[in-house]
């Protein structure tokens, strides 16, 4: 793995013959305190992990709330996982008070729209899905005009459903993914599947439904984009850390704790979409895991 900054200051790594670069969407202090969105740990505990994981909590102790897309370039191809939270009139930017940058990410790495041949949704949340549709063309449109959408059959099957749609606590579903399904755009996956020779889509389940990891394997080495199967580092080090978003808390701890030994095992590199750095590594250390950064933000990304 090789690491640069370009002159538009998005980190890149470089696995094998792919290039991914990091896009960082979002980075604020989440509105809910921190106990409300991640539970099964004692005030204590909160205390160790914030001096373990200083960069992931907030000026005020809570959770720093950042937002990563990964652009993958491999030949020809360029791919785009995930779009981030979208325009500020939606209603999840408004709850968190910020709309998303990832387009004007894209623009300073001169990367247009139609550059992008395939989205991957890693799951249908708002901060994933909020970007797939372009802004003031009337007419729901997608933002990337020339690419296929692939998203988690077993997500949408639940997404499709209005009880699921109404328990989360912002609408978003008719204004993002599910116009898109109407205009022909997507391609409903079924577990794993191949999206060309270097990249595999993993099922990751629990979070949601559907939940997608997107695996990068090329020249003998690899790289996972685990979406959110982790949403804070300090879930890596207490598994049973569970987080209110989770639909099914148990599965998602079975999932992460069968994943995270495969990646110290392998020595992957790692991106979570919502960790404090946007590539890393899974360290064993006293029968526990560890995120170790290997790459963090410039400082010209978060002035």
């Amino acid at each position: 793995m090789t690491t640069t900054t370009g002159a538009h200051a998005s980190p890149t790594i470089t696995v094998g013959d792919v290039s991914l670069t990091a896009l960082l969407d979002t980075d604020v202090a989440f509105p809910l305190p921190i106990d409300q969105v991640f539970t099964g740990l004692a005030p204590e505990d909160w205390e160790v992990n914030r001096a373990r994981y200083p960069e992931a909590f907030s000026a005020a102790g809570g959770w720093r709330y950042v937002v990563t897309c990964y652009l993958l370039r491999a030949g020809d191809r360029r791919l785009l996982v995930d779009t981030g939270c979208g325009s500020a009139a939606l209603a999840f930017p408004s709850f968190i008070g910020v709309g998303g940058a990832l387009r004007n990410r894209l623009a300073a790495l001169g990367v247009s729209a139609h550059e992008i041949d395939t989205v991957v949704i890693t799951h249908i949340h708002p901060d994933h899905v909020g970007g797939v549709l372009a802004t003031g063309t009337g007419e729901p449109s997608p933002a990337f005009p020339r690419a296929r959408y692939l998203v988690p059959r077993r997500d949408w099957e639940a997404w499709s459903r209005p009880e699921v749609q109404d328990a989360f606590p912002v609408p978003y579903v008719g204004d993002t993914i599910a116009p898109l399904i109407q205009m022909g755009a997507v391609d409903l996956v079924e577990d794993e599947g191949r999206v060309s020779s270097e990249v595999t889509l993993l099922p990751t389940p629990g979070h949601t439904p559907g939940s997608t990891s997107v695996l990068i394997d090329s020249g003998g080495e690899r790289a996972l984009l685990v979406g959110d199967l982790w949403l804070h580092p300090s879930q890596v080090t207490d598994p049973a850390l569970a987080c209110a978003f989770d639909m099914d808390a148990q599965t998602a701890q079975d999932t992460r704790s069968a994943l995270a030994e495969r990646i110290a095992d392998e020595g992957m590199t790692m991106g979570a979409c919502h960790f404090p750095e946007p590539f890393g590594q899974l360290v064993r250390l006293e029968g526990r895991h560890h995120w170790m950064p290997v790459v963090r933000w410039p400082d010209e990304v978060l002035r």
